[in-house]
């Protein structure tokens, strides 16, 4: 886990308190004390120090308990400020107060304010309880009086540009400013709103420093911000010319605080800011410092004689569309029920609100420019006001968006600035979470400081668009075809602000092409170029020719707002053609942001996460893949216990219909729907399952899910078999029909195999196939189809009609060891499939030192770890007759593990083929018309309606041979908890060095009988996904096996890299490979390393170290992970915890069968 926090030394006389941005990185649940000392340390520096005194921490007045308080859990989440030894500033307000002004416009926007009664000055001045950074606005401009029974007037200070309220000039007369209505001050405009706070969106932490934000706001409150779609702005317009008074409803706000950063409400004594008389709590603005005490003056005693009067109405939906500032503001710190609302598909996906404007009838009037129309976005003016348009523009696109739908890359490698000046001037934008690498971007965030990070980012987002809809030449082509494109294309979406000059000659070139042809793959860009201000005597054209000759990429950009006026108050915003602007646009008065807002908007957004935001659009969720991998850790067992072993079997089993198992992904209760904690623990990480896409791309690992259970208990994709008669039951397997006389069951659409010629074989993930019959994916009735978990319609391998008619009615659900394998780490965590789902059957290429044999053994790991020995057992076969080293005899000390066949032995061997063709024909016989799953579902119907007799006998059990045995009971099962061992488990039948089988080598001890064992094997391909049984087979040639009915009834396949010659510590470790799935996704993995030793936990104590913002768009370094050179490995650690977990269970290992063992 790595949370960023920000840690304030105390302040030292007049001097301000120093600020540390450091990078924590610990595992989940370390205590604060564990790293409280290294926190003092890196903001205090090598020369600083606290004396004998203890490290206190306090979270804004709060302060923490440094051994209960643990790292990712709130308040201590990324993005967090904690304050040394003394408090620091209280983020808690008391939500009810009289009103709120919110600064909704003008060159200071964002401002909100409480309104706690007494009399509140507004002005430029920093003596004002209100100050605005406006150059129109006087000193002391005006002051709004909030009366004891909570009225509020407003009157002018004599300020030099006056004061409108709603058009009408306010005077020294104090006059009623209503809920609602807008106050023009200079270029500033102020909103009354109502002091009740609003709805929010619920928050869970997950324990790594996030909160995920699930489930809706509360009822609706009538404001109009729900997340429904906004209406088209000119009918909005039209309809309501008198709505114009207010943005949105009266309750945008909520309290200020952050979440994951609750803090008890101020009592009545607490000390309030700018005295007794005169309250304007500032929550947030454009200056850190505190508002300044007002001489009270008795002014607010009583209210202004006129009677209350209802509050203005609601806003329109054209204002409400576009939120202002405020608005935006505390949607990030509610989080509000408008955050993230716009997803791809929505109509004002990618519109930014630059700035408002004045219409007759209808003050401030949003001025919008959609990025998706334009392209690209061009901001031209001077660097300050400049600066604060930029971060409105940039932060409205992260509040509405989510990261799983829009990426923000910056590139500021303008040379004309100092490196310091630009990244304390973009600091607030790491940390948005969209920034998070998640196209594979070889970088921790998508920023780029100097020439070298730039032409990393700037080469990722050309690769797209090679690899894109127009090919590699998409910059030679026309508009109109780039805007064609641009409107087929659906999401996600990428924009990429380019800061200035990008710096080479190349840079230059290729960001000007993606301003004009990234809409094509959804990248677009906005421009910022430093030129002064457009004037009478310097008009718009020469601005416009000054912004390009500062940046290429400007003159390339659909739509360009240059600032204008004496002050730069003003914009102007135009459409551009061949390079030139074209009409006279439309003047607005500029919406800009102070970088303070934009500190605090960035840390409010830094630890929210959405549930499957991060596999959204079959996004990754991680950078690359790491060089190395260890499979515990991808499974989830880190520290390998008998406990967690019984619970992730518990989660996958099917028999615990009232299993309540954290990350289990199964209904743990409650009513239909799951209410609003369904799914938020669908998926944990590790877990073993497949998770079928949403939409295009891959999806493969262990990701958490939205989906809610039904009243069966079933959750789509949770790895669990529904209920029969359930909505869901279409998973379940069906019967097959009986071979027809004549018909050897090779190429029947239920064998489990393809016809061989032209088959529907999967391909080689990342190869096309040609020449070997291969195609892209199954075809037709060839193969069993894939259904989609919660695709109602399709059905699994072997299914017909008739035993869909006859699944419906079983009622219940039966015990069935699910063959999950987790190969290793993915480019979103673990990469898992699932064997029954999937498979059945997968096959494993690659050359000598691609690491076949470890990966192997990966797989025997995580198939023991997914289902109780006795539900699942594994045949271990090493066709090289043991000439390759240990083959697969480490898995032998897994409990499933029940016979090991070296194929050096012909006498061994043909016992092996007889005893597997028996249990194939012994499994044919007791299944008879039905499927393996099928058969487990009657069986469990019949056994739960007559009942568990005590009696052993075969017929009970389902097996034609009971295991005998001589253990002497000293205790009887407990059967009311424990459904004893399965009438007929799961068999996965793992073979190594295959190829060495199908042409064994001149001289092998085995060759007489490798032909023996090779047709039991293809058996299994042929017949085996019908009966239970899996075959996972690895060969090192290819053109050797390519003819066996494994290679072409696969319908999973890997491909495993062939080893790096000479390699060095950043090349990848054996096992990186592709698999490739049925409907044809290839997903990129590193094999998980199951022999290596355990970690030194030196390695793993946490660390804090200071975080430099311009390297992080540079590669990240891993900290390398060394290992215990004469500790057990991590398949012994895991053997041994199985063991102990199958005694506790009371899960019999599957007994041999025939007279082959170990």
């Amino acid at each position: 886990m790595q949370i960023r926090l920000t840690v304030l030394a105390p302040r030292s006389g007049q001097t301000p308190a120093r600020a540390c941005d450091v990078l924590v990185t610990a595992p989940p649940g370390t205590a604060l004390a564990t790293v409280a000392s290294h926190l003092a340390a890196a903001v205090l520096g090598p020369d600083g120090s606290l004396g004998s005194g203890a490290v206190v921490l306090f979270a804004g007045r709060e302060r923490l308990d440094a051994q209960r308080c643990a790292l990712g859990e709130p308040p201590l989440v990324d993005g967090a400020v904690l304050s040394l030894q003394v408090p620091g500033e209280d983020e808690a307000v008391d939500d009810a107060v009289p009103a709120r002004l919110h600064v909704v416009a003008g060159p200071d926007a964002g401002g909100v304010h409480l309104l706690h009664g007494g009399r509140i000055r507004i002005g430029r001045s920093a003596d004002a309880d209100v100050p605005l950074d406006d150059p129109d606005v006087s000193r002391l401009h005006c002051t709004v009086t909030v009366s004891p029974d909570g009225l509020v007037s407003v009157a002018d200070l004599g300020s030099t540009n006056g004061t409108l309220l709603d058009g009408t000039e306010v005077r020294d007369r104090p006059v009623r400013l209503k809920r609602g209505a807008l106050l023009r001050l200079g270029e500033s405009t102020l909103r009354l709103t109502s002091g009740a706070p609003a709805p929010t969106l619920a928050t869970a932490p997950d324990g790594e420093g996030h909160l995920r934000v699930s489930g809706t706001a509360g009822a609706d409150d009538g404001s109009g911000h729900g997340c429904a779609a906004p209406v088209s702005p000119a009918p909005a317009l039209q309809e309501d010319p008198g709505a114009g008074h207010a943005y949105g409803g009266e309750d945008d706000g909520r309290r200020p605080y952050a979440p994951g950063h609750p803090a008890p409400v101020p009592d009545d004594g607490a000390p309030r800011r700018g005295g007794i008389g005169a309250w304007a709590r500032r929550l947030t603005g454009n200056r850190g410092e505190p508002v300044h005490e007002a001489a009270p003056d008795g002014a607010g005693a009583a209210g202004p004689p006129f009677p209350a009067t209802p509050s203005a109405p609601s806003g329109s939906a054209a204002q409400s569309a576009w939120p202002d500032p405020a608005a935006v503001l505390l949607t990030a710190l509610g989080p509000g029920p408008r955050l993230w609302e716009r997803g791809t598909a929505h109509p004002e996906a990618l519109v930014v609100r630059l700035g408002t404007t004045d219409r007759a009838e209808l003050p401030a009037v949003p001025v919008t420019v959609g990025l998706r129309e334009a392209g690209s976005l061009g901001l031209a003016g001077p660097r300050t006001r400049l600066a604060g348009l930029a971060r409105s523009t940039v932060a409205q696109l992260a509040a509405l968006h989510s990261p799983a739908d829009l990426e923000i890359v910056l590139i500021a490698t303008d040379r004309a600035r100092g490196a310091d000046e630009r990244r304390r001037e973009w600091a607030w934008l790491g940390w948005l979470p969209h920034l998070r690498p998640t196209h594979g971007q070889d970088c921790r965030l998508l920023l780029a400081y100097d020439r070298e990070q730039a032409t990393a980012r700037v080469a990722e987002l050309v690769r797209r668009l090679d690899e894109g809809p127009l090919g590699p030449g998409w910059a030679s082509l026309d508009r109109s075809t780039v805007a064609e494109a641009a409107e087929r294309y659906t999401g996600p979406y990428t924009v990429v602000i380019v800061d200035g000059d990008p710096g080479s000659a190349a840079l230059r070139e290729n960001t000007a092409r993606l301003a004009a042809a990234g809409a094509a793959a959804g990248i677009h860009l906005i421009c910022l170029a430093e030129t002064p201000a457009a004037t009478p005597t310097s008009p718009v054209a020469a601005t416009y020719e000054a912004a390009c000759h500062a940046s290429i990429a400007f003159r390339e950009c659909g739509a360009v707002a240059m600032l204008s006026g004496d002050v730069a108050t003003a914009l102007r915003l135009l459409r551009t053609a061949d390079g030139r602007a074209a009409g006279r646009g439309t003047v607005a008065a500029v919406d800009a942001v102070s970088a303070h807002w934009a500190e605090r908007f960035g840390r409010a957004l830094a630890p929210l996460r959405t549930e499957g935001s991060s596999t959204a659009h079959g996004r990754s969720a991680s950078a690359s893949l790491p060089t190395t991998a260890r499979l515990l850790d991808e499974l989830g067992l880190a520290r390998a216990t008998p406990a967690s072993l019984m619970a992730r079997w518990a989660s996958t089993a099917d028999d615990q219909p009232g299993a309540t198992v954290r990350g289990s992904g199964r209904w743990t209760g409650g009513p239909a729907g799951g209410g609003a904690d369904d799914g938020a623990d669908a998926e944990s990480r590790g877990s073993g399952r497949t998770e079928y896409p949403r939409g295009a791309g891959p999806r493969v690992g262990a990701q958490r899910m939205g989906g809610s259970a039904g009243p069966d208990g079933y959750v789509p994709g949770s790895g669990r078999t529904p209920y029969p008669g359930s909505e869901n039951a279409t998973h379940i397997g069906t019967p097959v029909r009986p071979l027809a006389p004549g018909d050897d069951g090779h190429n029947t659409p239920d064998s489990g195999r393809t016809p061989h010629p032209g088959s529907g074989r999967t391909p080689y993930p990342g190869g096309s196939g040609r020449g070997s019959n291969r195609v892209s994916g199954p075809r037709g009735g060839d193969v069993p189809r894939v259904a989609a978990r919660g695709a109602e319609n399709a059905a699994p391998a072997g299914r017909t009609a008739a035993g869909a008619t006859a699944e419906a009615g079983t009622g219940t659900s039966a015990a069935v060891g699910r063959p999950v394998v987790v190969l290793g780490a993915g480019p979103r965590g673990a990469v898992s499939v699932d064997l029954a789902e999937e498979g059945p059957h997968l096959l494993i290429e690659g050359p000598a030192g691609s690491g076949r044999t470890e990966l192997l053994r990966a797989v025997a790991a995580s198939l023991a770890a997914a289902a109780r020995p006795d539900l699942l057992g594994l045949l271990l076969v090493d066709g090289a007759g043991g000439d390759r080293g240990e083959g697969l005899g480490p898995c032998t000390e897994l409990p499933h593990a029940f016979t090991h066949l070296v194929a050096s032995d012909p006498v061994r061997m043909r016992e092996f083929a007889q005893a597997l063709g028996g249990e194939l024909k012994r499994r044919a016989e007791l299944l008879g018309a039905y499927d393996f799953t099928e058969w487990h579902h009657r069986h469990e119907v019949a056994r739960r309606m007559v009942g568990q007799r005590p009696s052993a006998t075969a017929e009970q059990r389902g097996d034609v041979d009971a295991p005998m045995s001589g253990t002497l009971r000293l205790r009887p099962a407990a059967r009311s908890s424990d459904p004893g061992p399965s009438p007929l488990p799961r068999l996965v039948v793992l073979v190594d060095d295959f190829d060495a089988l199908v042409a064994p080598a001149l001289g092998s001890p085995g060759r007489p009988a490798a032909g023996s064992v090779v047709r039991a094997l293809e058996a299994v391909a042929r017949e085996g996904g019908r009966l239970g049984v899996h075959l996972v087979a690895a060969s090192a040639r290819p053109d050797r096996t390519e003819d066996t009915d494994l290679a072409h009834g696969a319908r999973l396949r890997i491909v495993l890299d062939a080893p790096v010659v000479q390699s060095s510590p950043e090349d990848p470790a054996p096992g990186r490979g592709r698999l490739g799935h049925p409907d044809g996704r290839v997903t990129p993995f590193q094999g998980g390393r199951v022999t290596g030793r355990i970690p030194r936990t030196a390695t793993l104590r946490p660390t804090v170290v200071p975080l430099e913002w311009e390297r992080m768009g540079d590669p990240p370094t891993r900290r390398p992970v060394r290992e215990l050179g004469n500790g057990p490995t991590d398949l012994a650690l895991l053997a041994s915890a199985l063991e102990r977990a199958a005694r506790s269970v009371n899960a019999e290992p599957i007994a041999p069968f025939g007279p082959v063992h170990s």
